[in-house]
């Protein structure tokens, strides 16, 4: 894959993640826009370290994908959770995760921009 394949991914996945972001959204919500965003970031991992642009990358991947694996495992704990307390610090911990998806999408797209020697968004 090129740096323009992996573009779009990461700009889709980067606003689906920041609808995850927002505060008001139910449970199901948040839950339905996770599961999209993990589908989206999970077209962007591929084992293309051929390229120089997919070596840079492949750290970056790696990371996303043990992020997404660890919100599959909030997520499910989300669901089972029965006290509003820990409902709450499953929401939290999401948001981080969300966070840090977020800035990997950023840097992602950075060096996706660098490869087309466009300016940085």
């Amino acid at each position: 894959m090129n740096a323009s394949a992996y573009q779009p991914i990461y700009q889709q996945a980067q606003a689906l993640l920041q609808r995850l972001q927002q505060a008001n959204l139910s449970d199901a919500e948040l839950l339905a826009s996770l599961a999209q965003a993990q589908q989206q970031l999970q077209q962007g991992l591929s084992p293309d370290s051929a390229s120089d642009l997919g070596r840079q990358l492949q750290p970056l991947q790696i990371e996303i994908n043990k992020q997404m694996r660890l919100l599959e495992t909030d997520a499910i704990f989300l669901k089972a959770a029965r006290q509003p307390a820990t409902a709450h610090q499953r929401r939290q911990q999401i948001q981080v995760r969300v966070g840090l998806l977020l800035r990997y999408s950023e840097a992602i797209l950075a060096l996706c921009a660098a490869d087309l020697g466009e300016p940085p968004a």
